[in-house]
């Protein structure tokens, strides 16, 4: 038994742009973004680049080598796999995971720093590789020692005529027989459809969470004056979240039938569906369903804070009434006393002294108008959440 290469997985929506700029990033190109030139700099020494290369592909990609014989691929669709040669096995997982972690994340995230964040930086999707372990000549006994030495058990194992797969946990051991030249590919796939997976799955209880959080201002029934502008802000934040993960999540799903295609052309589909528990369709659908979820917590935060605004209109309305009636009392009383008077009036201390007395009374009404407001208690209008609900309901059947 002999163990070829460990290659760690990750994935997050990019476009053959990014790829672009990647390059130019790797191979020491000018960025047209206004980047620090220094940190830039920094950033590509720790990288420790040997060489880097734009490849053409049924997907576009860049290679690159770096020092300790380790390989990076990027495709055009946010695919990373970062592998290097073995020679001990938990020392070649930690020298992996700690390039990925320590040199290459901090340099992409700087790279692509500008402009709205990646999904996962967004979302606080914790960053779980997929470890590959191929190997050739590798029985199942050679690959229970392997994921033993991992310190996890056998839970998955699939024979097929090209290769054997063994899981424990995050662990995988690609057992490949002599005529099967296709395992990177493979892995690639696999990588990419566990990770869109897993992202719709966190996505779905992001959901949950913001919805809650939502669901918990509409449950009070009442609130004070004093808390809509700080619920309101809340919402305000919330409804900016919502529509950077909707946007994210309508990107998903860009590269997808191109990597079912791919698959299909080589005859994979058996081996995604049995490891994966997922096929094709199933995941589209899931995708569809999680994007759903968020247009309507979209909706339901729209809701929340129109309720938060028509009570702040409330107020606001009370408070424009009570001084156009105190407005209106100075008027009629002023043009009693000038209808009184023998002729013209003039200017006087008295009758400044009487505006400003008005003036500070108006202002002392509205305050406590305000304050009134403030410690007021207001109905949350639960049955207009409930009529926004259905009605995108409806629209949705």
């Amino acid at each position: 038994m002999k163990i070829e290469r460990i290659e760690l997985g990750y994935w997050y929506p990019l476009t053959t742009l990014h790829l672009a700029e990647l390059q130019d990033f790797f191979t020491s190109r000018a960025t047209p973004m206004h980047l620090d030139a220094r940190r830039l700099v920094a950033y590509r020494a720790k990288l420790g680049i040997v060489s880097s290369e734009l490849k053409l592909g049924e997907l576009e990609y860049v290679e690159m080598h770096a020092k300790s014989n380790i390989n990076v691929r990027v495709f055009e669709d946010g695919l990373v796999t970062i592998s290097d040669d073995h020679t001990v096995l938990r020392e070649d997982i930690k020298e992996l995971a700690d390039y990925f972690q320590k040199s290459y994340m901090p340099a992409v995230r700087y790279l692509f720093s500008v402009g709205a964040p990646t999904p996962k930086e967004l979302a606080g999707i914790d960053q779980e590789f997929p470890c590959f372990i191929v190997a050739s000549n590798c029985q199942k006994s050679d690959a229970i020692k392997i994921l033993a030495e991992l310190g996890v058990g056998l839970e998955f194992e699939l024979d097929t005529k090209d290769m054997a797969l063994y899981r424990g946990g995050e662990f995988f051991v690609v057992a490949t027989k002599p005529h099967f030249t296709g395992a990177e590919e493979l892995i690639e796939t696999w990588i990419y459809f566990k990770e869109f997976k897993g992202q719709l799955h966190h996505y779905m209880n992001l959901h949950r969470s913001v919805w809650s959080q939502i669901e918990a201002i509409k449950e009070q029934r009442f609130i004070r004056g004093w808390q809509v502008r700080t619920q309101r802000s809340k919402l305000e934040s919330s409804k900016k979240t919502i529509d950077l993960i909707e946007s994210r999540i309508g990107q998903m799903d860009l590269y997808m039938g191109t990597r079912s295609k791919v698959a299909s052309a080589k005859g994979w589909d058996a081996y995604l569906s049995d490891i994966l528990q997922f096929r094709y369709t199933n995941l589209e659908h899931a995708h569809d369903y999680v994007k759903s979820l968020w247009t309507m917590t979209q909706d339901y935060v729209d809701s929340a804070i129109q309720v938060m605004t028509d009570i702040t209109a409330q107020s606001t309305k009370t408070s424009v009434q009570t001084l156009t009636v105190i407005s209106s009392i100075g008027v009629v009383s002023n043009i009693i006393t000038y209808l009184a008077l023998p002729k013209a009036p003039k200017f006087s201390h008295t009758g400044e002294q009487y505006f400003v007395v008005l003036v500070l009374v108006a202002l002392f009404v509205n305050a406590l108008v305000g304050a009134v407001y403030s410690l007021a208690r207001y109905r949350i209008n639960v049955t207009a959440l409930a009529k926004d609900l259905d009605h995108f309901a409806h629209k949705r059947r």
